[in-house]
């Protein structure tokens, strides 16, 4: 089977991809080894740069106003440029996927990729086989999950545990909200219907010092009154939290395969921190479209590692004061007193769309 455009992962940056494909003409077939719905260790936070791409998709989160960053003695209120939003993967990926299947991309669930043999000039095709042993020929391909099939690499050094659950209920006003502690950081987002996300990072060191997730979770609790007060007024929505160990932040290295665009997780991973790892997938998704369609691969490597490049220094900042609530206190300080501060390190940790090559309308 002769496919022009085979995208293969169907989160959030592949969607992204599949939509503003279909938006320039294409047809793109999208291959995702789960289903929708379906929960991900995950903020759930949409930085601001990305709500208007959704709005014109008709998707609408939750919108959220203000950040507040609280260590035990200091808290910094943030007002955002413009409103940001807050919405659960279990809602996102599907109405991403509906609106995707609506324009006229194709997608397949519950398929696996067995093994992806690249071009080897450009007039080849990729070969990509799948579980039951089909062969798609694709001209381009996309490539959007955390695992680039039958490309071996070192496994990764797990260096942090993450821990995701949903809350109704807590004590809130609607902000997000982010809790500095000795070696970690925990954030809260609103998703609609009086229900948060709340999402924590942390040294793998100092998770292991606990049997369980949700104890864990309690000392931290028992650090911060604020957050105490927050989620001992609510009701967790889950079984258990859910966690999983994760490895370095950074820019990956990726082959240089002809005609193969990476994005997402298996292209780089920024630190949560910075709020803004489901706003690149929106936007990576969308640019790896506009570029592929011109037949750019490496021109979009080179101009996705110089826009992340910046982004990445400054969030790794950011990353190491939350986990620091020593330098943390410091950076909140400055913060409150010189206003500009706060609003510089946001721009810092941010992808300019003034620098967004747009090829298409």
């Amino acid at each position: 089977m002769k496919i022009k455009f085979v995208i293969i992962g169907g989160g959030v940056a592949g969607l992204c991809a599949a939509i503003r494909l279909t938006e320039l003409g294409e047809e793109p077939l999208l291959i995702e080894g789960g289903s929708y719905p379906a929960h991900k260790i995950c903020g759930e936070f949409l930085s601001p740069e990305c709500i208007k791409y959704l709005h014109n998709w008709n998707i609408h989160p939750m919108p959220i106003p203000k950040a507040v960053v609280r260590t035990f003695n200091s808290s910094l209120t943030f007002s955002f440029p413009t409103p940001a939003g807050g919405m659960s993967h279990i809602q996102l990926d599907p109405a991403l996927a509906n609106y995707a299947t609506k324009l006229g991309a194709k997608i397949r669930t519950n398929t696996q990729v067995k093994t992806f043999q690249p071009k080897r000039n450009s007039y080849d095709a990729h070969l990509i086989q799948l579980a039951d042993d089909e062969i798609l020929e694709a001209s381009h391909v996309i490539i959007a999950t955390g695992r680039i099939p039958s490309y071996t690499t070192q496994t990764p050094k797990m260096c942090y545990m993450g821990f995701k659950t949903h809350f109704e209920n807590i004590v809130s006003e609607g902000n997000l909200e982010m809790y500095s502690f000795p070696g970690a950081y925990l954030g809260i987002a609103p998703i609609g219907d009086n229900k948060y996300n709340v999402a924590c990072l942390a040294n793998l060191k100092e998770a292991e010092r606990f049997s369980h997730p949700h104890l864990f979770i309690e000392n931290l609790k028992s650090q911060n009154p604020f957050l105490h007060t927050s989620l001992s007024a609510g009701n967790n929505l889950f079984d258990q939290w859910m966690s999983a160990a994760i490895p370095a932040f950074g820019i990956k290295q990726t082959p240089d395969w002809l005609d193969t665009y990476f994005i997402g997780d298996v292209a780089v991973t920024i630190p949560p921190a910075c709020g803004n790892g489901l706003a690149m997938a929106v936007l990576g998704g969308r640019l790896a479209a506009e570029y592929a369609i011109r037949f750019q691969t490496q021109e979009f490597k080179k101009m996705w590692v110089k826009r992340c490049s910046s982004q990445m220094f400054w969030g790794k900042i950011l990353h190491k004061f939350l986990l620091n609530p020593s330098y943390g206190n410091l950076l909140l300080k400055l913060g409150n007193s010189f206003p500009y501060l706060s609003h510089k390190m946001f721009d810092l940790t941010r992808q300019s769309e003034m620098n967004n090559q747009r090829y298409c309308s």
